[in-house]
């Protein structure tokens, strides 16, 4: 009887130094990706393919049958017709990774979300906002950007980011995604204040309904009186309207 080995996916997790065909280095726990040409950590690895998937899920800015993303069950599932002016651009969401490829995967994670909700969203590296990068940088459409941190003890680095990015796009929302804050209140009024963003959220359930409610077009019959910025964890730092009046 022959035994045939099943062929193993395409990821190294030998040694730190082997050399691959390709010219690169692989290293413990990593995967190779395409799109990029390069090894990534295979969390890295997973949203990407994910978003992807999620990609050829769409027409036009909105899913097309069932999506692939699971959605918040309290939270509308916009579309176009629901949407404000100024969202209904073809991705009215720009995610940017805060500094690691951690934040990279959580920001995928919310684009997604937000996208199985109707808001279209796509995702930046957080090299996006270097000198050389951020004049190229499509920003077409483009009605709240979030900036997505998992470790937010550096707010000089935040703020250099947002200041960059209101030089860009000054009409645009800014919020800032703290996905491992917690209910520090503390340490949210220090970010509030020390980094000018519009808002600040300490999670993707919050986040999403912020996004949600922030696109709606507004319904004349209503008094307006309550917004995105009433949930548990969302701060806002200034009036929502002001970003994309």
């Amino acid at each position: 009887m022959t035994i045939v080995e099943a062929s193993a996916p395409r990821r190294r997790c030998a040694t730190a130094s082997s050399e691959t065909k390709d010219g690169l280095k692989s290293a413990p726990g990593f995967t190779y990706d395409k799109a990029s040409t390069t090894w990534v950590p295979e969390v890295i690895w997973l949203a990407r393919s994910q978003a992807r998937r999620v990609e050829q899920c769409m027409v036009g800015g909105f899913m097309k049958g069932p999506s692939a993303v699971p959605t918040y069950a309290d939270l509308a599932v916009l579309g176009k017709a629901d949407l404000a002016p100024e969202w209904q651009g073809e991705r009215p969401i720009l995610c940017i990774a805060g500094r690691t490829l951690l934040d990279e995967a959580a920001a995928i994670m919310f684009a997604q979300l937000c996208t199985a909700h109707g808001l279209a969203a796509r995702v930046e590296e957080s090299n996006a906002l270097t000198t050389t990068i951020i004049f190229r940088l499509e920003t077409a459409g483009v009605a709240l950007i979030c900036l997505s941190y998992l470790d937010t003890t550096n707010a000089a680095h935040i703020r250099y980011a947002i200041r960059r990015i209101r030089r860009k796009l000054p009409r645009a929302i800014i919020m800032v995604g703290c996905w491992t804050l917690g209910d520090d209140e503390g340490h949210f009024d220090s970010l509030r204040e020390g980094t000018r963003a519009d808002l600040v959220c300490a999670s993707f359930r919050d986040a999403t309904r912020l996004c949600v409610e922030a696109a709606k077009l507004i319904d004349a019959s209503s008094d307006g009186t309550k917004g995105a910025s009433e949930t548990a964890d969302v701060i806002p730092f200034s009036n929502l309207t002001q970003g994309i009046s």
